[in-house]
């Protein structure tokens, strides 16, 4: 039996956008056949194939950052109707792979509009008043994940000082200055250069409110907020010893 840590990195143009979300993954004898599991986790993911799931867990340290994870850290989603292999399948033996597995988590679960995964919003569709719930939760989801961002830096996973501390310094400018233009009224997983759409007052406060811990946290890793030129890589795994780089 092998055991991999795996690290997914927030899109750009979602709430989750530069952070860090950290995957424990277990290799059993019936891999590839069957997908990986990961028992024990604080974010679950159940991927119901047949009679079998397949099982993650994500980090979230407590922070309720999905429709489907709460704050005690436990979450049961079925994702089979909404991405799937052409077969209808999520899982094809020799197929797919555990990296196709976790950026297709990536892509749907910490996606732009997390909350149209709640049962109910899948089905009502794009409406005005659906949008604003969804602009609502996306601005309490970017400011959890601004302050898991700090709980990262703060403690690191072990193994994974050197990856956390590189990431950090290497986006620490970019994230200080997407949260300067939260403050000035960017809209919550806008990306950059749109401030035509405005936020809530409450969450620039907020915003506001976790810059001081963020830059505590920036400069306990000794980032600079110098110019710097980056290739983000859309997962990161460990294994045992050894992080492997998958680009996107």
């Amino acid at each position: 039996m092998d055991i991999l840590t795996a690290v997914i990195i927030g899109n750009k143009g979602t709430p989750y956008h530069d952070g860090l979300f950290f995957i424990d993954v277990i290799f059993r004898e019936h891999f590839p056949i069957k997908p990986p599991v990961c028992p024990s986790f604080c974010f679950l993911i159940f991927l119901h194939m047949y009679s079998w799931s397949v099982l993650f867990r994500l980090r979230s340290f407590g922070y309720a950052i999905n429709p489907h994870v709460f704050e005690c850290g436990e979450v049961r989603l079925n994702l089979s109707h909404q991405w799937t292999l052409p077969d209808g399948q999520i899982w094809v033996p020799f197929v797919t792979s555990l990296y196709d597995l976790l950026v297709n988590i990536r892509d749907k679960v910490l996606n732009a509009d997390p909350l149209f995964l709640q049962p109910g919003f899948v089905e009502c569709g794009s409406s005005v008043v659906s949008e604003y719930f969804s602009f609502l939760y996306n601005e309490n989801v970017l400011i959890k994940s601004l302050k898991i961002m700090t709980c990262i830096m703060n403690k690191p996973p072990k193994n994974f000082e050197a990856v956390v501390i590189g990431h950090f310094r290497n986006r620490a400018k970019d994230i200080m200055k997407d949260c300067t233009a939260f403050v000035d009224g960017l809209k919550a997983g806008n990306g950059e250069g749109n401030n035509s759409c405005c936020c809530s007052h409450e969450f620039r406060q907020d915003v506001a409110s976790c810059i001081p811990e963020l830059n505590n946290s920036f400069n306990k890793i000794g980032a600079t907020f110098d110019d710097v030129c980056s290739l983000t890589p859309a997962v990161i795994c460990f294994s045992p010893s050894l992080p492997i780089y998958l680009y996107s």
